[in-house]
């Protein structure tokens, strides 16, 4: 099984910052063509997955990228030709069904490599980031509550920073002011 286990910058080789270390991660090599099966996955791939490297391999029934939506892989099969033919690194954010049945996010970091037997892979590694984007969906779902209950109250409301600029209005007060919409005050200081 492959066992690079240091998380590097694809575009530079420079060791990623503690942050990225401290997520669970795995590294892999897969072909470069339509399939994308992995030729190659780290044995960390059961802290990930909850499945084993081998049954992630391409020949399992449960081979990696079965496990991604085939609309998600068929996006990231695009990306990695364009990246490619760019020269350049790739990165995609997609679902993963992960044993058990629950869904996980995966943050896959890649580029396509000539390997030595000459034949084109794609190299990278990929993190949880399920955690990540539970806290920015449930902040996303939040933030959407607070606007609608601003932009629903009958009174008047406006936000600014310590310096007077304008960060939050809802319509009651730009009909006070005679503006058509909240858009044409944001940014602007009120003391002005």
């Amino acid at each position: 099984p492959y066992q690079d286990r240091t998380p590097k910058d694809i575009t530079t080789g420079k060791t990623h910052p503690s942050e990225v270390e401290s997520l669970p991660w795995i590294s892999f090599r897969c072909k470069f063509d339509e399939t994308l099966e992995m030729i190659d996955i780290d044995d960390q791939a059961m802290d990930l997955t909850g499945y084993s490297a081998q049954e992630l391999l391409a020949t399992s029934p449960k081979a990696y990228r079965k496990l991604i939506p085939v609309k998600k892989r068929q996006e990231i099969w695009k990306m990695i030709q364009e990246k490619a033919a760019q020269d350049k690194p790739y990165q995609a954010l997609y679902p993963f069904h992960a044993a058990g049945g629950e869904i996980s996010w995966f943050q896959e970091n890649g580029r396509v490599k000539k390997g030595k037997d000459g034949v084109l892979y794609v190299k990278g590694w990929v993190i949880d980031m399920t955690e990540r984007k539970r806290t920015a969906d449930a902040l996303w779902e939040s933030e959407m509550r607070y606007c609608s209950l601003v932009n629903a109250s009958p009174d008047a409301v406006i936000m600014v920073d310590k310096d007077g600029r304008i960060l939050l209005v809802n319509q009651h007060f730009c009909d006070l002011l005679g503006e058509k919409d909240t858009d044409s005050l944001l940014g602007k200081n009120m003391f002005q």
